[in-house]
């Protein structure tokens, strides 16, 4: 069988992620993954409005993801999530981001960004064993999707609570200081009231529950823990944090300014971040019960590659409304 080579351009509301994938006769081979923090989710700070510098700065990040695909002669895919679907100016936006990546842009639903978590990793973890569920937890900025089911989905919801959004709420832990314990302590609490319709979705906590994390938080988080000092997709790939962990890690992060937080990280962009999206994570797991997450680094960005991604993006190509 002759290699093929696909790729996925992920726009999320923190981060622009190119992946590079190739598939021969075994599983799926990543050769490359790449992002930068283009941080469309700050447009809520300019009216809604995804324009000026911060557009082109996205422009900038989607057309160098898109051209790195190229060079590694993959197949592009490429899909937005809550960030340009929040934008108040998403045709024009949409369109100037299609025309950076010389390719089109699907724009995705919650739910239909869950779907792709799930197929994702489904994807890339070992086939389940008899009673296994995976529940896949993706933080963004925008907002958080979850998706549960054993060798097939069986739900998924998608909430509008992200990093970003609780961020607003808690202006504290965007402070150049470090946060008090009683600031992370509300984003919890922000993040758990907020849960309601994680109780309602009556999630399928078997026995052989397997949780994975998915996104730029845990992956963060993730690479903190190891004591990276660049990112290593495949060693982030599969490690397991408990809440004890988490609980480590949060204290190391608000125990230092927002600057040396942007440098632990190796990423001064998400320093204002990191902890909102641990205060969701951490809510999600306490109101489930909970105690560890494994993380996964491919979430949709494999899913877009597979059968039920495809059959998304064909469906929503062009779609603003």
């Amino acid at each position: 069988m002759t290699p093929i080579r696909r790729a996925s351009l992920d726009i999320g509301s923190n981060s622009v992620r190119t992946m590079v994938m190739e598939w021969t006769a075994a599983r799926p081979l990543l050769l490359h993954d790449h992002g930068s923090m283009a941080r469309i989710g700050d447009c809520v700070s300019t009216g809604g409005r995804l324009e000026g510098p911060l557009l082109q700065r996205a422009v900038t990040a989607v057309h160098q993801g898109a051209e790195a695909a190229r060079d590694w002669g993959a197949h592009l895919s490429a899909f937005a999530t809550a960030g340009l679907r929040d934008a108040g100016n998403r045709p024009e936006a949409l369109r100037a981001l299609s025309a950076a990546a010389r390719a089109p842009i699907a724009l995705v639903t919650g739910e239909q960004e869950a779907i792709l978590n799930f197929a994702g990793v489904r994807a890339s973890v070992p086939e389940p064993v008899e009673g296994e569920v995976l529940l896949i937890v993706d933080t963004g900025g925008g907002s958080t999707e979850v998706a549960w089911g054993g060798d097939r989905l069986d739900g998924s919801l998608s909430m509008p609570m992200g990093a970003r959004k609780l961020l607003a709420d808690c202006p504290a832990l965007a402070s150049s200081e470090p946060p008090d314990r009683g600031a992370l302590d509300d984003a919890v609490a922000w993040a758990r009231d907020r849960l309601t319709a994680l109780e309602e979705a009556q999630v399928n906590l078997a026995p052989g529950l397997r949780a994975v994390g998915v996104g730029g938080t845990v992956t963060s988080l993730t690479a903190l823990q190891l004591g990276l000092t660049s990112y290593e997709p495949m060693r982030v790939h599969g490690t397991v944090l408990s809440l004890g962990d988490l609980e480590g890690l949060a204290q190391r992060l608000r125990s230092v300014d927002k600057a040396e937080r942007g440098r632990l990280l190796g990423e001064p962009a998400r320093a204002d971040l990191i902890l909102p999206g641990w205060a969701i994570v951490t809510a999600v797991l306490e109101r489930l019960s909970i105690d560890r997450i494994e993380t996964n680094i491919f979430g949709p960005r494999l899913g877009i590659l597979t059968e039920s991604g495809g059959a998304i993006i064909a469906n929503r190509l062009g779609e603003v409304e």
